[in-house]
């Protein structure tokens, strides 16, 4: 998808776009090798007294925690405390551009533990879409700048430029609101990210289904019988649900981060494959005439069912 004409990568830039993403380093969790961990490790046990005032057991176990930390950068192996900045205990995803590496934490698949090991396409909403966003950016205006080499290079050739630009114009007029107005460059970023990577994903989830024989069925919920299609929306905005109320609100918006609303609303409502599957009418909030769309030209055979 990415190499054809059908994105924002022009074919003179598409071999480089290919190979970045072929190479691209994946790393889920952590270390898996748990036995080199601790040999790198080495941490001796942490001594609490009980008879000690908690703000002192309190420093004395962030002592702790920051001595394993910054002993890491002297190390000649592998320093695994340093080597990503995300936050393990929210999903998410990190892409590194001087390596072409991308992390995701485990807490991407956290809810699913004493469920299923497995991830079903039903989950790709919800799990796959953080992986789906980190290939993505590098290949986005914060990968422009190193190529397929690693090397300090800024590959977009200036038609690529051009098309980024304009869908991203596009993109920030459907976001520019007064709850959006404050929008930081990596919010903006990160808006593109959430458009470009629906498309692929939902490609993704009925190929697999289909490899599943369950492509054609329906989920019963209720009285309800629910449409696959259908059940991929309904998860992708589930997986933008978060408590906080207006508080987090607040800070989102502090921050010039998207609130979930515009980020699960105007990635909608710019899929037409979307207005097909929930038959909106024309010119509705959710299928309007102007469409910013990320990806053209596109026609999967199982869509809209």
């Amino acid at each position: 998808m990415v190499v054809s004409l059908r994105s924002w990568i022009d074919p003179l830039d598409s071999g480089i776009a290919s190979q970045k993403l072929n190479t691209m380093d994946f790393v889920f969790g952590a270390q898996y090798n748990l036995l080199d961990y601790e040999l790198y490790r080495k941490t001796s046990t942490l001594f609490i007294d009980e008879t000690e005032a908690l703000p002192a057991t309190i420093f004395r176990i962030f002592t702790f925690a920051s001595a394993a930390y910054w002993d890491s950068l002297a190390n000649d192996s592998k320093a695994y405390d340093n080597l990503y900045a995300s936050t393990v205990f929210q999903p998410g995803h990190e892409y590194q551009e001087l390596s072409n590496l991308l992390f995701v934490p485990h807490a991407v698949v956290s809810f699913m533990n004493h469920i299923t090991n497995k991830i079903h396409p039903f989950l790709y909403p919800v799990v796959a879409i953080h992986v789906m966003r980190g290939a993505l950016r590098g290949l986005t205006r914060a990968g422009s700048f190193i190529d397929d080499q690693s090397a300090s290079n800024a590959w977009w050739s200036g038609a690529t430029t051009n098309a980024y630009i304009n869908i991203s114009a596009c993109l920030q007029s459907q976001y520019e609101t007064p709850e959006t107005r404050q929008s930081s460059v990596s919010a903006m970023e990160d808006n593109f990210l959430d458009n470009a990577a629906l498309y692929p994903l939902f490609r993704m989830y009925v190929t697999d289904l289909a490899k599943l024989n369950t492509s054609r069925k329906f989920i019963t919920l209720g009285r309800q019988q629910i449409g696959v299609d259908k059940m991929f929306f309904y998860n992708f905005a589930a997986a933008h649900c978060e408590s906080g109320g207006s508080d987090k609100l607040a800070k989102l918006k502090f921050f010039g981060e998207t609130s979930p609303r515009f980020r699960v609303n105007v990635p909608l409502r710019n899929l037409k494959l979307f207005a097909k599957v929930f038959e909106c009418r024309p010119n509705s909030y959710m299928n309007p005439a102007k469409k910013c769309a990320v990806w053209k030209r596109f026609k999967f055979k199982s869509e809209g069912r």
